[in-house]
């Protein structure tokens, strides 16, 4: 038998060689395992879809907040919530124009029952809209805006003496007014002071001098320029002075749309110095085109 004897260098080399060795074929598998374990184990993280929130749709019984601008087929504007809309002085607002107290969204109660007549056995035409409104606007999403068209059913309960009335065409006033201070200043936009005279700004051909101040009253004195036009609820008319007197002479045509405070009529009959009205219908008789936005509760921007 043979016996090889390794010299102590070699050896040294055997096993420096054997070190590298296994070193590297750790590190191939520690690679793989890393490679292999990433694509093993790997969670992309995906973006939530966008959870868009689905707007509200309105049912009877909620609480809403309505905004709505309401025209005639003319395209005159009859009632809005708008303060640009209604402080406009143009003739693009109806003669019979409704200004509302306080402007903004006015709130109520989606499908809410029709309520009985405001004046005795008449139902004003505020009443009559808002509760059209407040039908028109069940199934709507909150925050969405529409176009209606709104009607009023005839009162055909009304009797004949409630149904009709009859006007003159001529209103009188007297030339001087006493007014309070307040009122002055919100009907003029201006301070009262004695001496002064200015003219209109909505009444071009009226010019008001100003007779006395006190502390509770202003006293005025109208002059006016005749022909000077006036718009009223009644309708188109005429200005002209009659001695103590100013006289208004309204422009009167069958089927006009006549408003008596918050009570819509129409003109039916003309005579020379008497017109009568029919206060059957809410709306005057016609239709209304109104633009509503509506949102549930008082989730308004």
């Amino acid at each position: 038998m043979y016996r090889i004897v390794v010299s102590s260098e070699a050896k040294e080399r055997f096993e420096i060689m054997k070190y590298r060795t296994i070193k590297t074929a750790v590190l191939h598998i520690a690679i793989f395992l890393v490679i292999s374990g990433c694509s093993a184990t790997r969670v992309v993280q995906q973006p939530e879809p966008s959870k868009a929130a689905i707007p509200e749709k309105i049912v009877e019984g909620d609480s809403v907040m309505v905004d709505f601008t309401c025209r005639f087929k003319s395209g005159e504007v009859v009632i809005t919530t708008d303060s640009s809309i209604a402080e406009k002085i143009d003739r693009k607002k109806s003669p019979v124009f409704l200004p509302l107290k306080e402007y903004g969204p006015i709130e109520l109660i989606a499908g809410s029952e029709k309520k009985g007549p405001d004046y005795g056995p008449l139902k004003t035409f505020e009443n009559e809209l808002l509760e059209n409104i407040s039908l028109a606007v069940i199934g709507m999403e909150s925050g969405a805006k529409t176009v209606r068209s709104l009607t009023a059913e005839d009162n055909k309960n009304l009797t004949d003496e409630e149904r009709f009335l009859e006007m003159t065409h001529t209103r009188r006033s007297p030339r001087e007014r006493k007014i309070h201070p307040m009122a002055f200043k919100n009907t003029y936009k201006r301070e009262p002071i004695k001496g002064i005279i200015f003219t209109s700004e909505k009444r071009p051909g009226v010019t008001i001098n100003i007779i006395s101040v006190t502390e509770n009253e202003v006293v005025i004195h109208l002059n006016v320029k005749e022909g000077t036009e006036v718009y009223l609820p009644l309708g188109k008319g005429y200005m002209r002075e009659a001695g103590d007197y100013i006289e208004t002479i309204i422009d009167i045509q069958t089927g006009h749309k006549i408003r008596s405070g918050g009570i819509m009529g129409r003109v039916v009959d003309k005579g020379e110095e008497m017109f009568r009205v029919d206060y059957i219908n809410p709306f005057g008789g016609e239709g209304l085109e109104c633009e509503i936005t509506v949102h549930k509760g008082d989730a308004v921007e």
